[in-house]
Parts: C-alpha cells; sequence; structure tokens
C-alpha cells in the first residue's frame, strides 16, 4: 500500500546528536570518569524516564541528577552540559524535509524533555539553513508535552489517531531499534536509522 504519511523522529534523524559530548561534560563537573557515571546513571533510569515524560520538571530533574552524582551543578552549568548533547541541524536535510513536505503529510514524534526542546528552537532560530524546520509538519509531538513515550504502542496509536491517519499507509523512521519494532506493532512500516546518517532522502525517488 501506497505509503502517504510519514512520522519522523528528531535527534539522529533531524538533528545531529552526540551522547559522548554530555557524559563528557558531567564528568569533567563532577570529577567522576565517564565509565563511573554511565554505572551510576543505569542505576536509576526512571528519574530520565520521568522528565521525558513531563512528570518532573527541568529543576526537579537537576536536583535529583545532583543528588544521584553527589554533585552541585548549577542550573547554567546543568543545562549546558545536558543540552551538549545536540549540535547542528544539517541544512541539506531540511532542504530534502521541504521536498517530502509536497508529496507526504508529515509530522515529529521525538521521545525529548523542556531543555532539549529548548535548544533545538535556539538552534533553528539562530541558523538560516534550519529557519522554519517545525513550519514543514503539520504537528511536532514531544514526549514531555503528551506524557508517554517510544516504545509503547500507545504513544504511536496516539498520533494516528489523533490525526486520523491509516497505519499502514504510515511510515515512521527512527534511530533506535527498539522504537521502530514499537510502530510495526502499531500497524505502521518503520525504518531505522543509522545515527545521524539518515535515508530518508530516497523518498524522494
Amino acid at each position: 500500500m501506497q505509503i502517504r504519511n510519514i512520522i519522523f523522529d528528531l535527534g539522529a534523524v533531524i538533528i545531529d546528536i552526540d551522547p559522548a559530548r554530555t557524559l563528557a561534560c558531567f564528568a569533567e563537573l563532577t570529577g567522576k570518569s565517564e565509565q563511573d557515571l554511565k554505572e551510576i546513571i543505569a542505576r536509576r533510569p526512571e528519574i530520565f524516564a520521568a522528565y521525558e515524560t513531563g512528570r518532573i520538571d527541568t529543576a526537579g530533574f537537576r536536583r535529583e541528577l545532583n543528588g544521584l552524582l553527589n554533585s552541585d551543578m548549577s542550573e547554567e552549568e546543568f543545562a549546558a552540559a545536558w543540552n551538549s548533547i545536540i549540535f547542528t541541524i544539517p541544512g541539506e536535510r531540511v532542504a530534502t524535509l521541504r521536498q517530502l513536505k509536497t508529496r507526504y503529510r508529515m509530522f515529529v514524534l521525538s521521545n525529548t524533555n523542556d531543555l532539549h526542546a529548548r535548544r533545538v528552537d535556539e538552534i533553528v532560530a539562530s541558523s538560516p539553513e534550519a529557519s522554519g524546520l517545525f513550519a514543514i509538519f503539520e504537528k511536532v509531538y514531544y514526549s514531555y508535552r503528551i506524557q508517554m513515550k517510544k516504545p509503547d504502542i500507545k504513544t504511536f496509536q496516539y498520533v494516528l489517531e489523533e490525526n486520523d491517519l491509516e497505519p499502514s499507509q504510515t511510515l515512521f523512521i527512527d534511530d533506535l531499534p527498539e522504537n521502530v519494532e514499537g510502530a510495526k506493532n502499531a500497524g505502521m512500516r518503520a525504518i531505522c536509522v543509522t545515527r545521524n546518517k539518515p535515508v530518508f532522502d530516497h523518498l524522494l525517488c
């Protein structure tokens, strides 16, 4: 069946990210090794899930993380470190999205949080190549706003039902295999792309 709709992930699909940058920043601020940080963070995944689904705000998340890491990062230090994961929106990618808009209904569905969302808005506002990025999409869904996240099937169903999208005519593009499987479980077609190397330009063929 013909694809009529595309739902895009944001980080690593439209926007280039590098999680190692944030880990390095936290290591510098806390004096802990990156390996120690990974092990400590892995013990409390619920803190990050709560922030991504809007169940705690940015101030609460910073307090939780400072407590977890036994650190005293200021608001400014924390925001800079947390947002260092996000670094560019390639202009050629935005140009491809504008071309795709002429052929498909397009949406964004991203597991993200308040600080990252604000940082993306800053990058879009300051980059001529990315200007008007979000006007390309009919709607943009952030997990912290809708209080649900991928790969929960209910998250995909929410977007499909709100926009009257037929799952079999809808393509989902993400960089994480578990999210791709979640979309497939919701009846959608799905593609898993290599991080920061999207392949959705083949849809122009």
